[in-house]
């Protein structure tokens, strides 16, 4: 729908892949340099759409079965110790994290 409401071959971008993510977000990756003219679409700002470059890229570490009895705050004051800024949280069978 993204793209059919602006149009593909205007803005000639060729997706590679689509990703769901949190609050109702879809990821568009693609080689494509072209993509970023979505940032700046008209179109897409009058459907409501809010378009921008991701603010991360692929963590440094990813800390699997972290207990559900550590507290979100427990877990950043670990993270900051090891300066791991960028760390992701698993969902794991006994973690809530």
């Amino acid at each position: 729908m993204i793209l059919t409401s602006v149009g593909q071959q205007l803005l000639k971008i060729k997706p590679d892949r689509f990703i769901k993510v949190k609050n109702k977000g879809v990821l568009i990756e693609s080689f494509d340099p072209e993509i970023t003219k979505l940032t700046n679409n008209k179109d897409l700002s009058r459907l409501g759409l809010e378009v921008r470059l991701p603010e991360k890229v692929w963590p440094r570490l990813i800390f699997y079965n972290v207990p559900s009895s550590l507290s979100e705050k427990d877990v950043k004051d670990d993270e900051n110790k090891y300066k791991c800024a960028n760390c992701l949280r698993a969902d794991k069978k006994d973690s809530n994290h």
